[in-house]
């Protein structure tokens, strides 16, 4: 039998390197270290402190694996199975959609508006949002999250057992406010919101990686990307307090069609639009003044 010489951590980040490259991966060497750590569970840093050692031949097998699934542009994420959102980290994998870091703009301007709750985040995904308001507002006490994924929920609350928040933390499948319980209409002091707002036919600038990979259901806003934007409107007026707030992240160049939809339905106010760190328009948050809409 062939004698199969073992490789040390350097050469491994050195070939994951030259994989990764050839299947025009942006920052080779650095994607390399971050699934050799993640398989091995150890910093970056200790990657070249023990550069030398050689690897056992099964973590370089695995890595392989990791490798091979990278080329294939599955998000990093799905591999490594985290992803940091407000400095905590979040399980994810197929079937939940990734958090990006402008939706940590959407917590911080929903923060801005919660005080004692409760509060309501359609679209809960792997929970980032909800668990976030929790942890950062400590006069808030109750949330509710609602995904029409049940593999999303699964992975919400698991994050939220994690961040020790699941006691306080309610999650509902269903889509929308479809299955929220009756007995909570016009008792929510926040509706947060980060809706599906591509357009999956129209635009070209998505993603392979995003459009392959994550789930649609988390992607696809319709015609424009505006389709669940209108449904919240018309819906959600019937779950949130007089002088409660709708708080919602909003894709590129969107905020002029929502202006229209929110001057539709005369119980909204417009309260501001605040921008992303490339200054792009990207949370919008609305008053509701408790008169009838539509």
């Amino acid at each position: 039998m062939k004698t199969r010489l073992k490789k040390t951590w350097l050469e491994l980040v050195k070939k994951g390197e030259s994989v990764l490259e050839a299947h025009g991966i942006e920052d080779p060497r650095l994607e390399s270290e971050i699934l050799l750590s993640a398989l091995v569970k150890v910093r970056r840093l200790d990657l070249y402190l023990r550069q030398e050692d050689p690897v056992d031949s099964g973590v370089a097998e695995r890595f392989e694996d990791f490798l091979s699934r990278r080329g294939s542009l599955e998000p990093i994420q799905y591999i490594t199975g985290y992803e940091s959102f407000l400095n905590r980290n979040f399980s994810v994998g197929p079937g939940v959609f990734i958090p990006r870091p402008e939706t940590e703009g959407l917590v911080r301007s929903a923060l801005s508006r919660l005080k004692e709750g409760p509060f309501l985040e359609l679209g809960a995904g792997s929970g980032c949002v909800s668990i976030s308001l929790l942890l950062e507002q400590n006069t808030c006490k109750t949330g509710y999250a609602v995904d029409l994924s049940p593999d999303a929920l699964l992975y919400a609350r698991a994050n939220a057992v994690t961040h020790g928040v699941a006691s306080s933390l309610h999650f509902i499948e269903g889509d929308l406010f479809s299955t929220v319980p009756t007995r909570f209409k016009g008792s929510f002091e926040v509706v947060v919101s980060n809706p599906p707002y591509l357009d999956l036919e129209q635009d070209q600038q998505i993603e392979t990686s995003v459009k392959k990979f994550e789930p649609k259901l988390a992607l696809d806003g319709g015609a424009g990307g505006l389709d669940i934007y209108s449904r919240i409107l018309m819906e959600g007026s019937a779950w949130i307090k007089q002088g409660g707030f709708l708080v919602m992240e909003i894709g590129l160049n969107q905020s002029g069609s929502l202006a229209f939809l929110v001057q539709e339905q005369p119980c909204w106010e417009w309260v501001e639009v605040s921008r992303d760190e490339q200054g792009i328009e990207r949370i919008l948050t609305l008053l509701y003044k408790g008169d009838s809409c539509g």
